[in-house]
């Protein structure tokens, strides 16, 4: 992936935002934490995974990094708390001595 596609990621991933239950204040929060995300970290993480992402893992990826919480991410994506929990415990699997993810 290059940093091209990173842009359309975190573009969409700000429609899904806008486009959100979220309170307007929180999805401008979310929405500043996203554009502090350095895409060569992004980058790093793409290049660096076992298998191919998806472009919604991806997403997730800038979610976890952006330190939203579950409940954040559940309303983003419209999917159950324990759905959140799931995945990133998924992308933990996948990276398990990676020191940009924060957990």
């Amino acid at each position: 992936m290059q940093l091209p596609m990173i842009n359309a990621i975190i573009s969409s991933l700000k429609l899904k935002i806008t486009h959100s239950p979220l309170e307007d204040g929180e999805k401008k929060r979310i929405s500043t934490l996203l554009d502090e995300i350095p895409h060569e970290v992004l980058q790093e993480l793409y290049d660096a995974a076992p298998r191919k992402l998806s472009a919604t893992m991806m997403m997730y990826i800038c979610c976890f990094i952006a330190g939203l919480d579950a409940a954040s991410i559940a309303e983003i994506f419209g999917i159950e708390r324990s759905s959140a929990y799931r995945t990133k415990h998924r992308i933990r699997k996948m990276f398990p001595k990676n020191k940009i993810l924060p957990f």
